[in-house]
C-alpha cells in the first residue's frame, strides 16, 4: 500500500520512533539508521562491511525504499563515517548534523555501534527499544541563511517566505532544485526563499512518464473488476 513502511516489519518501525522525544518537528530531519540489511528498510548502502542508510524521522515508506547511485553527498558521508572508523574525531555529531542527522539509530548489531560511544557530542539515549544516539549539534534538512527550520513538504521542503534569504538544502547538489538562482554549496544545494517553497522540478519527459505509469497502476485494477462482471 502506497506510501507504507518501505519494508520495515512493524516491530521495526517501533525502533526508530522518535517523535516523543523530539524537539523539532521530525519532518525537519533525518536518522543514521544502522544495522543488518534485512533490518533496514528498502536499499542501503555499506562502509568496511558495516550497512546503514538515511531515513526521515518520519519514518521510511515505499517512497524511500530504493536509493539511487552514489553522488557527492554520499561520498561525503562516507568520508565522514571514515573519521568515526579511523578515530579521528571524537565529535562526529558536528559531522552527521550538515546532513540533517539528528538521531543515530542501530536497528541491529552494528560494527559502528562500539565506536560511537566515544563520541562527545552523541547522547545515548536510554528505554527506547534500539540503542539511540541523539546528535547534539543542531541539524535541518534545510536550514534558511537565519537558521530557521525548513520542512518537508511533498517532495520539497517549505518555510517562511523571505525574497532577502537563501535556503541551504542538504540533498545531492543538482541544478533542478529551486527557485532559483540556485548554486551549489559543498556537495548540496542553496536556493532562494523568496516563495517559501523548495522543489525539483523533474526531467519533463520523466515526469509525464511517471504520471502515465500511475494512471495504468489505477486503472488496470478496475478494468480487471469491470471484465469480470460483464464475464
Amino acid at each position: 500500500i502506497i506510501p507504507g513502511r518501505g519494508g520495515l516489519p512493524e516491530d521495526r518501525g517501533a525502533a526508530i520512533d522518535v517523535s516523543t522525544v523530539s524537539e523539532l518537528d521530525p519532518t525537519a530531519t533525518r536518522v543514521l539508521l544502522l544495522g543488518d540489511p534485512d533490518g533496514i528498510p528498502g536499499d542501503e548502502r555499506s562502509y568496511e562491511g558495516a550497512h546503514y542508510r538515511l531515513v526521515p524521522t518520519t519514518g521510511a515508506t515505499t517512497l524511500d525504499s530504493a536509493l539511487s547511485d552514489p553522488r557527492a553527498g554520499d561520498d561525503a558521508l562516507d568520508a565522514v563515517l571514515a573519521t568515526l572508523v579511523e578515530g579521528k574525531s571524537r565529535r562526529i555529531g558536528e559531522d552527521l548534523a550538515a546532513f540533517g542527522i539528528e538521531w543515530v539509530i542501530a536497528a541491529d548489531d552494528s560494527p559502528f555501534l562500539p565506536l560511537l560511544d566515544g563520541q562527545l557530542d552523541l547522547v545515548p539515549l536510554r528505554g527506547l527499544p534500539r540503542p539511540t544516539f541523539k546528535v547534539e549539534a543542531p541539524a535541518l534538512v534545510a536550514r534558511s541563511t537565519d537558521g530557521r527550520a525548513w520542512f518537508a513538504d511533498g517532495a520539497g521542503f517549505a518555510g517562511l517566505a523571505d525574497a532577502e534569504s537563501r535556503v541551504r538544502l542538504a540533498v545531492n547538489a543538482d541544478a533542478r532544485w529551486g527557485p532559483g538562482p540556485w548554486r551549489q554549496v559543498d556537495w548540496a544545494n542553496e536556493v532562494s526563499a523568496v516563495d517559501g517553497f523548495a522543489e525539483y522540478r523533474p526531467i519533463q519527459p520523466r515526469r509525464s512518464l511517471a504520471w502515465i505509469s500511475l494512471a495504468w497502476f489505477v486503472a488496470l485494477p478496475l478494468l480487471g473488476w469491470m471484465g469480470r462482471r460483464r464475464s
